[in-house]
């Protein structure tokens, strides 16, 4: 309990005064003054954290876990696997951290982008039988029409072997990466969702043993991506299809008889009905 002969526990107090400065978009410092507010009005004997340090450090263990990936600033590549000891991207140049914080040699490297990614396996092995995921993205201004340069790219997966009104459900959905944006990623996207590939290819080619509670027996569970859920916008920049060329419709591709404007650069089709 917070204090003797209280009913409150800590853990529930935190929760709700996170899910708080979620909803209210409370700043550090705000939550900060508030839990100096409420450290003189609680008992003495109370044990609430006194800042958002301590908040997150006593929380820390019950969310999902999270990767953070160091990623090129310009974002050319990840920096996984081979390439995870190298200071500057392959394709750019750029280094991957702040030269100019880097003043002491003993300090931590403090790098431009880290992209969170939330790995899927864990999450998926409270499911009894092999599992059906579509992909989805798809970009939005959360600034709204006042900060049009602004993007935010989230990746969702949806498991398909919920019922129909279940599955595009929020609270079964699972959010995987979100990519923020100064501008749109464009044809990069696939950068960013390397690791997904990789893990969705595990799954598929592999499995990962899973325990069956209603059998009590273990199985190797196989995940299965049945496809994309996305704009042709999207199809084009996870795919590398160049959208805006004579072969721009994935489906038709030369025989929609697409041509270039002869004082443009734009390819026009010419009598395309939906």
């Amino acid at each position: 309990s917070l204090w003797n002969d209280c009913t409150q526990t800590q853990l529930a107090s935190v929760a709700e005064l996170v899910n708080i400065k979620a909803e209210g978009h409370i700043s550090k410092r705000i939550y900060d003054r508030i839990s100096q507010w409420a450290d003189h009005i609680l008992p003495c004997d109370h044990i609430m954290p006194l800042d958002y340090y301590n908040t997150k450090k006593l929380i820390r263990d019950l969310g999902l876990p999270v990767e953070n990936i160091d990623a090129c600033r310009n974002g050319y590549m990840l920096y996984l696997k081979d390439r995870i000891d190298l200071d500057y991207c392959k394709f750019c140049g750029e280094a991957w951290y702040n030269p100019a914080r880097e003043q002491n040699s003993n300090r931590k490297k403090t790098p431009y982008v880290i992209l969170g990614y939330l790995p899927l396996t864990p999450r998926l092995q409270s499911e009894a039988c092999n599992v059906k995921l579509g992909l989805c993205m798809d970009g939005f201004a959360p600034h709204g029409q006042y900060c049009r340069t602004y993007s935010y790219w989230p990746i969702i997966l949806i498991s398909y072997n919920l019922l129909p009104e279940m599955c595009m459900s929020s609270e079964y959905i699972f959010l995987m990466i979100a990519i923020p944006d100064p501008s749109n990623p464009k044809r990069l996207i696939d950068v960013y969702i390397e690791s997904l590939i990789e893990e969705l290819q595990n799954l598929w080619h592999v499995g990962v043993l899973t325990h069956d509670n209603t059998k009590n027996e273990t199985f190797t569970m196989c995940v299965a991506l049945m496809w994309t859920v996305n704009d042709l916008h999207a199809y084009g920049m996870v795919s590398r299809w160049s959208k805006a060329s004579v072969m721009g419709c994935p489906v038709y591709m030369e025989d929609a008889h697409a041509f270039y404007l002869q004082n443009g650069r734009n390819a026009y089709y010419f009598d395309c009905h939906r």
